[in-house]
């Protein structure tokens, strides 16, 4: 009906605004969440509530490809100091910690921004919410399945940061 192409509309109206606020603002966080919810509206006017409800998934799929996952970067970096620091002492390697550098007898290693395992992360979730969605499993099942290939991400960048430690402290570099 009218009042739900009005919403349409009035939805699609704050999404632009919110748009040019944000990047006249310079907060590109904001900029790039607006797209889909301004294009979701934009499909809601053209082919009703039904056609978005069901170009939702891909619409916002493409948060996945939107560096607004950057922003996680530090507290990744963060966590994988700490846990390649637990496994190393764990392993009986010494090693001195200083913010993100983590210092073993043969030498320093920095857990760079890069070594946060952010794009591993974006790409497990990405692929886990895929796979869900082509294989229109329950809610239940597709979070855990999101859950799980969120933790295999993690775990295994912070394994991939501790063995090259290990490897470089044990050739001497």
């Amino acid at each position: 009906g009218g009042g739900r192409r009005g919403l349409a509309v009035l939805g699609l109206l704050v999404a632009t605004i919110g748009y040019v606020v944000a990047r006249a603002a310079s907060i590109d966080v904001v900029a790039w969440a607006a797209i889909p919810v301004a294009v979701f509206f934009a499909l809601w006017i053209a082919f009703g509530a039904h056609g978005a409800r069901a170009l939702a998934f891909p619409i916002g799929y493409f948060l996945f490809a939107v560096p607004l996952w950057g922003l996680l970067t530090p507290v990744f970096q963060w966590a994988t100091v700490q846990v390649s620091t637990l496994l190393l002492a764990l392993l009986g390697v010494r090693a001195y910690i200083v913010d993100e550098f983590v210092t073993v007898p043969a030498g320093s290693f920095e857990i760079a921004g890069g070594c946060a395992g952010i794009n591993f992360v974006v790409v497990a979730l990405a692929t886990a919410t895929l796979l869900a969605f082509v294989e229109r499993l329950p809610w239940r099942k597709s979070l855990l399945l999101v859950a799980v290939g969120l933790a295999v991400a993690v775990l295994a960048n912070w394994l991939r940061v501790t063995i090259i430690i290990i490897v470089g402290n044990a050739t001497a570099m």
